[in-house]
Formats: C-alpha cells, sequence, structure tokens
C-alpha cells in the first residue's frame, strides 16, 4: 500500500513563492513512484489552462464570479484558503499525510477539521518575524510534524514553544541550478532587454506588497546616485534600478512613487506583450504600452499569473550586476536564492529569514535602523538602514567586474551547497518514509463515534464558562478531538467571561449559550464526518470531486 500524501497549496500552477515550492515538492514526490499524489488547490479552478497536464489529482478549491456558490465561496477569507472543501476532499482522497507549505491563515482551519484524527499533519509555515501569535503556537503546536523555511524561523518556534513543538528540519526553497546560472554574457541580454549594454543594473524581483519597501529602495537608489555624482564616478550615467515587479496590485502605487523621483529615468521595469510575447525593459509607462515589436498596446507588467516563463526569469536575474531584497520581513524571499545561483551579489535586510542568506551565501549584510511593533500582527518588523543600504551598493558598484565575478563565483558554490531543490525534496522523502500509515489506514477505517449534541437543560445552572467545559469534557471534547488547553476552547471561555467576542470594529454579545452552539456545530460536522467516512454513497457528487478524479 502506498502512502498517500495530500498537499494543499495555492496551485502548483500559479508563480508565486507558494506555487513554485509546492511544484517542485509535488514533482519530486510524485517522480518517486512510492506515493500516491493528490494536490488540493486553493487557487485552482475548473477547466485551469493546462491543468490537465498535471499528472497527479488536482482537486480545484476556487469558482468562476458567475458560479452560483459564489457567495459562499466569499462568505470568510477562510474559503478562499479552502476552508469550505477541505472536508469533503479528504473523504474523498482519505490521505495519510497532509503537508501545508503556506501562511497560518491559510491552513489554521485544518487543526479543526472532524477528520484531523485521521491523517498525519505536517506545517512548514513562514515564520517572518518575531514573535509569533499565541494561536499560531497553539496550531503549530498541534501540528505532527513542523518544518521551516529557515534556520532563523527555527529558532523562533523552538524559542517561543519552550521546545515543544515536532520540529523536523530546516527545508529552504531550492533554485533550479539549471535554469538559475552564471551568464557568459550580460551584455548580451541586457541588449535583448532593449537595455544599455554598458550599463550597471542593480536589481530585485518582489510582489508588489506593502511590506517590500519599494519607496526606501527607491529611495536608496537616489542616494547612491547623488554619492557617485558627487565623487565624479562615470557610474553615475549608467547605474539604473531595475524592479521586477507586478502593477498594478496590492501594494504600491508604482506610478506615483516614480513620478516622486528625480531620476524616474533610471528606475526600469520587466514589460511583457500578451500580443507576440515579446519581453523587453522600459520606464514604467501605465499598466500596458505599446510593444517595439509588434507595435500593438499589449505590454503588461508581468504578474503571479501572467509571469514570464522561469528561464527568461533566470536571464533577467542573471543580468543583474547587484541584486536587493529590501523588506520589513521574510518567511524567505526565493528570488535571492535564484540570484545567488546566478552569481550575483546579493544586498539583504539582517533580519527574519534574511539572516539565513547572509549566513549561507555571505550576501552583504543591510543593518536594521529601527524595529517596530506592527499592528496587524502584533509581530516586530524592521525598517532597514538607508546608508547601510547605501554604502553596500556603493562598494558593490565601484568594485572591478573581474573581482565582483570571482565573488560571484562563490556564491554560486555556496547555494549549489545549501539551496538546491534537490537537497529540500530528499528532507521530505527522508521524513515522510518514517510515519506509520497503517496507523491512518485503520483510523479511516475504523468504526464510527457518534457525539450526541449538549443539552442546555442539562448542564450546571452556574454562570461559570470553566465549570461548564470541565463538565462536558469526557463525554463531548475528547470524542471530537478538543482539548481544554486548545486555544479555541479558551478563547470561548475568555468571550463568556467578557460578554462579548470582537468580529472585527464590531462587539457582539457573547454567552454561555453562544458557547454551547458553537461546540453544538462542531459536534454536528463530527457526526456529518463520520457518516460520510463509512459510507460515501451517502455522499453528495461535487463537480470538484469528479473533476480530481476524472483528469
Amino acid at each position: 500500500m502506498k502512502p498517500k500524501i495530500l498537499v494543499c497549496s495555492e496551485s502548483s500552477k500559479v508563480s508565486s513563492g507558494f506555487g513554485v515550492y509546492n511544484r517542485y515538492l509535488l514533482d519530486g514526490l510524485y517522480k518517486t513512484n512510492k506515493y500516491d499524489i493528490a494536490e488540493f488547490a486553493s487557487y485552482g479552478l475548473i477547466g485551469d489552462k493546462e491543468a490537465h497536464k498535471i499528472p497527479w489529482k488536482y482537486y480545484p478549491n476556487a469558482v468562476h464570479s458567475n458560479d452560483p456558490r459564489i457567495n459562499e465561496y466569499n462568505s470568510t477569507p477562510e474559503n478562499h484558503f479552502g476552508r469550505w472543501r477541505f472536508d469533503r476532499v479528504l473523504l474523498d482522497f482519505k490521505p495519510h499525510i497532509v503537508i501545508d507549505v503556506r501562511d497560518y491563515w491559510m491552513s489554521s482551519y485544518q487543526k479543526r477539521s472532524p477528520l484531523r484524527k485521521n491523517f498525519h499533519w505536517i506545517l512548514m509555515p513562514t515564520i517572518d518575524s518575531y514573535p509569533q501569535q499565541e494561536e499560531w503556537l497553539d496550531t503549530y503546536i498541534d501540528a505532527d510534524a513542523i518544518f521551516t523555511y529557515s534556520d532563523w524561523g527555527k529558532e523562533v518556534l523552538m524559542k517561543q514553544t519552550s521546545n515543544t513543538i515536532k520540529y523536523i528540519d530546516t527545508v529552504s526553497p531550492g533554485a533550479d541550478l539549471n535554469i538559475f546560472s552564471p551568464l557568459t554574457n550580460t551584455a548580451e541580454i541586457k541588449n535583448m532587454l532593449k537595455l544599455d549594454p554598458n550599463c550597471t543594473v542593480i536589481g530585485t524581483v518582489m510582489r508588489n506588497q506593502k511590506r517590500k519597501l519599494f519607496p526606501e529602495l527607491i529611495k536608496g537608489f537616489e542616494l547612491l546616485l547623488r554619492e557617485l555624482k558627487n565623487s565624479g564616478s562615470e557610474k553615475y550615467h549608467n547605474t539604473i534600478l531595475y524592479l521586477h515587479t507586478s502593477y498594478p496590485d496590492m501594494g504600491w502605487d508604482m506610478a506615483n512613487l516614480i513620478k516622486d523621483s528625480e531620476f524616474s529615468n533610471k528606475i526600469f521595469f520587466t514589460y511583457l506583450c500578451k500580443n507576440c510575447s515579446a519581453i523587453f525593459a522600459s520606464n514604467l509607462s501605465g499598466h500596458s504600452q505599446i510593444c517595439y515589436k509588434c507595435k500593438q498596446k499589449s505590454a503588461v507588467v508581468p504578474n503571479v499569473s501572467n509571469a514570464v516563463d522561469e528561464s527568461i526569469l533566470a536571464k533577467i536575474i542573471g543580468m543583474f550586476d547587484i541584486y536587493v531584497q529590501y523588506s520589513i520581513c521574510e518567511g524567505f524571499g526565493m528570488p535571492q536564492i535564484e540570484a545567488s545561483a546566478c552569481g550575483v551579489p546579493v544586498v539583504t535586510v539582517k533580519y527574519s529569514a534574511m539572516e539565513d542568506v547572509i549566513n549561507k551565501v555571505n550576501a552583504y549584510p543591510i543593518e536594521v535602523g529601527c524595529y517596530f511593533k506592527e499592528l496587524e500582527t502584533s509581530a516586530m518588523r524592521v525598517y532597514p538602514n538607508q546608508n547601510s543600504l547605501v554604502s553596500q551598493l556603493l562598494q558593490l558598484v565601484n568594485q572591478p567586474e573581474a573581482i565582483r565575478k570571482q565573488k560571484g563565483f562563490k556564491t554560486r558554490q555556496l547555494t549549489e551547497n545549501h539551496y538546491s531543490w534537490k537537497h529540500s525534496v530528499e528532507k521530505w522523502i527522508k521524513y515522510i518514509d518514517t510515519i506509520n500509515i497503517n496507523k491512518y489506514e485503520k483510523s479511516w477505517n475504523s468504526t464510527p463515534v457518534f457525539v450526541s449534541k449538549i443539552d442546555k437543560n442539562n448542564l450546571p445552572k452556574v454562570n461559570d464558562a470553566y465549570e461548564i467545559i470541565y463538565t462536558i469534557k469526557k463525554s463531548v471534547l475528547d470524542n471530537i478531538g478538543l482539548k481544554i488547553s486548545d486555544y479555541w476552547i479558551l478563547k470561548q471561555i475568555q468571550c463568556v467571561q467578557n460578554g462579548f467576542v470582537a468580529n472585527g470594529a464590531e462587539l457582539k454579545p457573547f454567552s454561555i449559550n453562544d458557547m454551547i452552539d458553537n461546540i453544538n456545530s462542531m459536534i454536528h460536522n463530527h457526526n456529518q464526518a463520520e457518516i460520510g467516512r463509512i459510507d460515501s454513497h451517502l455522499l453528495t457528487q461535487e463537480d470538484y470531486i469528479q473533476y480530481a478524479n476524472i483528469a
């Protein structure tokens, strides 16, 4: 019997960091021929372009805007990450192992699944800051195994949980070392992109998000140019900033950022023609512009759903003279490693997972300017020191090309030692092969246990949430996979004591009756799952289930 592994992803067909990681993980596991593999793709749609080429089972989660289920899908953000279909996918595939390599809020609902006891749950969360929230730690402690993106992330989790999480290994993303490799002629690629072949390129590849410090990076570039000008360096005339990012997106208004810069003519973006597929660099002139090749106004700034091919991205990164990662934090920041694989010197911030890159490939550190607590996450973030950035850039820009190439060769060697997909997948396989899948096979086929709903009339006539919980513990909580120490239970008790529950900025009354209603809802879900587990014929034949089994 092959171990059955369900990998929950954004989609292995998307060009996001999570998408790329899961693509290499799924492909590596599948090629061993040792496992029965399925993917639950949160951004996947029935009939996705090229999804039929995926060799493993593929469960799509999203629906089109005209689908009658769209309101249910949009009723909570968790549905976008798979919550509304997760249990049904479990009942169809009955995995022994569930893997999720995503952010906390994309996977936390899995802890509350009524089918949780039937699978070995492996999480690889993005630990990008310190401290992690208590609710997040409660989830990580409950997982059967934890992998991390970085050694820095491992240290944060071990420290905050007093070594109680089941940490297995650091399995950082890698770079495809055959695709991302040093270029023999960067001038040729610069010319292909319509850049001056002799220009010095300071480049970055970052998603256009709030935490990516594009305004500060542009400001740092301006300070660098002034330093070069004041010193009379010839480098002032042909040094450019290259931003391979998305626009428009959920982050910065790039047009406004560039408009405010006195060096806007020295800031370039990638454009991809939707008509003839030409790729070139240009100053920003809106989301779309006229393609130099086909003369149609069909050239746009790429994004994760309309990305340049990986081989083209490797050429773009490879023609950089310097790569910069500039953000308040990083779960990892994969393009840094793709740059180091190309032998490009990496300049990155001395905080969070970026510290791993500094330590492992001898990247150039940008010192922290200040720490601050972020409102949304209560985590410590950083603003880098601008003078430190300019100092590192100045040193590299003025460095003789021969020395830069020599250091680039060493950077490539270090990347091969620490960041290859082959090594990362081998670590996954090494652990997966230790899991006793017979335990979970028996669990999937065990006699069902049905739990009666709590009768409020039979509860003690007290207004003490703790006493109520202790009363129902043995008869209910144990059978539906809840412990009194679970964050969810403690939160319910706290809301009873406060007399309200916070829903965003809105405060709603909350009583013992509301707490019992919530527990009864979990009991209902448990009983329905037990029915479906034992008799699949009673389950509704959903289209996404049929799609996965036919494709």
